[in-house]
């Protein structure tokens, strides 16, 4: 298959204890709404 391409769009630097919560939502419910704020 090779290289995926693809661009960074987002860093978290904090809330990553969230994230195994969310991709079993995302998993088991489907997509989500989510909101990104700059800081």
């Amino acid at each position: 298959m090779g290289q995926l391409a693809g661009n960074h769009f987002l860093t978290m630097v904090e809330g990553t204890e969230n994230l195994l919560p969310l991709g079993r939502m995302v998993l088991w419910q489907g997509a989500q709404q989510i909101a990104f704020r700059a800081p």
